[in-house]
């Protein structure tokens, strides 16, 4: 299995990168990233929601997860990974907003969105989660 743990993001397993829309709020944004990479976990922070569609197009492969804002400049988080989705890309999403009501929630659950957390955001609990889905898959058991 993958041995998860603190390694330098070169060594870190392509499967636990991590794509981060900042727009969570700049701070939110840096202790997610912090509580993450410290449990082994490789970040990529992006700005706008088309920088990170890009990478996904050239890159999509390498990335496990996404944590997305719903409201963005330019398009909103469900669309972000409708349009992940048309690339052919399969991410673990968690879906933030300070704005519930806002969530078209068939909409965002037909784009296989699953996990919708409500600000502010516990910045552990999110951690918590995405360590949870690595530990479930048998393929990428740490066997720690």
């Amino acid at each position: 299995g993958l041995g998860v743990g603190f390694a330098a993001h070169r060594f870190i397993p392509e499967s636990l990168m991590v794509l981060l829309l900042q727009n969570l709020g700049f701070s939110t944004a840096c202790i997610v990233a912090q509580d993450l990479t410290r449990r082994g976990f490789d970040i990529v922070s992006f700005e706008s929601p088309w920088d990170a569609l890009l990478e996904m197009h050239k890159h999509g492969e390498r990335y496990y997860a996404l944590i997305t804002d719903l409201q963005m400049n330019g398009m909103d988080g469900v669309e972000m990974v409708e349009r992940i989705n048309k690339l052919g890309r399969s991410l673990s999403v968690v879906l933030c907003t300070g704005n519930p009501s806002a969530i078209e929630h068939e909409r965002a659950a037909s784009a296989g969105i699953k996990n919708i957390m409500h600000k502010p955001i516990d910045t552990h609990g999110l951690a918590d989660l995405l360590t949870s889905w690595m530990e479930a898959e048998p393929e990428d058991a740490s066997g720690a």
